[in-house]
């Protein structure tokens, strides 16, 4: 996740909840490895399974990762025409943040 310096950085990592979310991502996994299996004979075999649990482990939380980005991630950028406005902008930054705690 990306943070802006006015930002505050969360200071606790939740191991379990990082555990539960790569859970889910395996059981997602294997639901859909289940699925593709039943139309694909190649898939059947341990080599198979071995090969389609990597890359659909990687595809999976790919895409959490991404959803996770587009939802909870940095609002766009200001459009700005000068510096004087860029400038204007920073300085009201820290007030807006520190309002909001």
């Amino acid at each position: 996740m990306f943070f802006y310096p006015c930002q505050s950085v969360p200071s606790v990592v939740n191991l379990d909840t990082n555990f539960i979310v790569l859970v889910v991502g395996w059981v997602l996994t294997a639901l859909l490895l289940g699925v593709v299996a039943t139309r694909f004979e190649r898939l059947r075999s341990w080599w198979g399974i071995g090969l389609g649990i990597m890359a659909g482990s990687l595809v999976v939380l790919g895409l959490m990762l991404f959803t996770v980005e587009r939802v909870y991630g940095p609002p766009a950028p200001p459009k700005v025409k000068s510096t004087d406005e860029m400038m204007a902008y920073f300085a009201t930054q820290p007030t807006k943040v520190t309002t909001q705690v």
